[in-house]
């Protein structure tokens, strides 16, 4: 395994987990009010096995719906605390540029961050290396 493309894939997923440690609990909201707008239906009750109506599939989809989501936030939370522990570890030029480079890319980043630092692109990118290492050091124990 690549444990260098692996941590720069870790990197580029990092905005959009952070941003899915945000949102799951709000849809998990959302799930519990649609269960409380089914009239009649209580969600404590356990559906009939005999003759399952339509609520008791919404509500059954609704438990499914909600557990997943519940296991999706638990590992994306664990995720992403494990990648900001391996950041941590960091100076912050190092988190500046990997961050940069990876976690919120734009066009020019690696000229920006010449004129940024002070320093010539072969420096940047001898700097990145360093950093990914470490980074990887720290989140996998192997680079």
């Amino acid at each position: 395994m690549n444990w260098k493309n692996e941590a720069i894939d870790r990197l580029s997923r990092y905005r959009a987990m952070v941003q899915a440690v945000e949102n799951i609990p709000r849809e998990l909201t959302r799930l519990e009010r649609s269960i409380q707008q089914l009239r009649g239906c209580d969600p404590a009750k356990t559906p009939s096995a005999k003759n399952p109506g339509p609520r008791d599939d919404v509500l059954i989809g609704n438990i499914i719906k909600r557990q997943e989501l519940c296991d999706s936030y638990e590992n994306a939370k664990i995720w992403v605390d494990t990648t900001d522990q391996a950041m941590s570890v960091l100076n912050p030029e190092e988190k500046t540029i990997l961050t940069r480079m990876y976690v919120t890319p734009e066009r020019g980043v690696v000229d920006q961050l010449c004129f940024d630092l002070g320093v010539e692109q072969s420096s940047i990118y001898r700097k990145r290396d360093q950093a990914l290492y470490r980074f990887t050091m720290a989140l996998y124990g192997t680079a």
